[in-house]
């Protein structure tokens, strides 16, 4: 770019208006690099880990639950099914929750289904099995080997492997995000060296530009106060 005619006005202009350009520049390009981070760990706080939160709250309900149910068909102490139906009812909560916060990029909800149902399976079997305990304890407890067992057993292996499932998936975003933030800040290092090197060189010329008219006028002022009226000045700017 030439300098040499452009009045200082116009070069200065020019000069730190490039540098606030590339500064804005690389400000909006951070700005929004930290808001697609903010966005990505938003989503795994609400959807990741609050389903996998709801998988181990549903956990601890039905494990209560069946203790509770266990040690009614052993000891004969009904004041248990209260905590039992309560955990029931909570368990029931969770699994609706658990359904509106899966993640909805994740297509694939067969897991989450699986899981599902083998909870309202399991919760049938007990709700059973609390009814008939309140006449027959050993047939309650004959219930909870062959059946209740059994249904809990299926629950726990799906609920693990779900997750699991949800743990590796939010390992993907958190290893994607890191990438594309490394990716980012890589360009934005880029941007900003070329970004002062161009400067630096705007800057220079703009001080000759400056300088070198400024010289030659002097000398010609000088020239002018000693008579010689010939003293050439080629800038014009």
């Amino acid at each position: 770019m030439n300098f040499k005619n452009m009045s200082i006005k116009k070069s200065l202009i020019l000069g730190f208006g490039t540098t606030i350009l590339v500064s804005v520049i690389i400000i909006v390009t951070t700005l929004i690099m930290m808001n697609m981070q903010k966005s990505a760990y938003t989503d795994i706080l609400e959807h990741y880990v609050e389903t996998n939160q709801l998988v181990s709250d549903c956990r601890i309900d039905y494990n209560i639950a069946a203790r509770n149910l266990r040690d009614v068909a052993l000891s004969g102490d009904q004041k248990g099914l209260t905590t039992v139906t309560s955990k029931l009812s909570e368990l029931e909560d969770l699994m609706s929750e658990m359904q509106d916060a899966y993640p909805k990029e994740l297509k694939d909800r067969t897991l989450l289904n699986d899981f599902v149902k083998s909870l309202e399976t399991w919760s049938k079997e007990a709700e059973m099995i609390a009814d008939v305990v309140l006449t027959d304890r050993n047939r309650a407890a004959q219930m909870i080997v062959n059946e209740c067992t059994p249904a809990l057993d299926a629950a726990a292996s799906v609920g693990d492997k779900l997750a699991q499932d949800l743990q590796a998936q939010q390992n993907k975003i958190i290893e994607d995000q890191n990438f594309t933030s490394n990716i980012a800040l890589g360009v934005i290092v880029v941007v900003m060296i070329v970004a002062t090197i161009v400067v630096l060189l705007m800057a220079t010329k703009i001080i000759r530009s400056i300088v070198e008219p400024s010289s030659q006028v002097r000398g010609a002022l000088v020239g002018f106060s000693q008579g010689n009226l010939s003293v050439p000045v080629s800038f014009e700017g």
